[in-house]
């Protein structure tokens, strides 16, 4: 996954400006607080006005995402279908394979 954004959170009474960034397991806040929530850890997700509300054992956290939002959230909700060993492109696929001989 590995995409980041620049947003204002609001977790319990502490609200700051910084980076989220979503990450293949967990959604992370770095500003005048950090906030790590894990994927599989979330019970509850809302999108509404450009703005990720997310509850996890932690509580509830909400990302001002802006038009992210939407995107964010579903890749949050299946994060398996968006972290794949292959990337991408428009309507083209494109795989890597590594292959290492040794020679002793």
């Amino acid at each position: 996954m590995g995409e980041e954004a620049r947003c204002t959170v609001r977790f319990g009474n502490a609200r700051s400006e910084g980076k989220a960034l979503l990450e293949t397991d967990e959604l992370l806040f770095r500003g005048d607080f950090r906030v790590a929530v894990p994927l599989k850890g979330i019970t509850a997700l809302d999108v509404s006005d450009g703005q990720l509300r997310v509850e996890f054992a932690d509580g509830e956290a909400i990302f001002e995402l802006g038009p992210k939002a939407e995107r964010w959230a579903e890749r949050t909700k299946n994060p398996d279908r968006s972290s794949t060993s292959s990337a991408s492109t428009g309507s083209r696929t494109w795989r890597s394979s590594i292959s290492t001989t040794a020679s002793f």
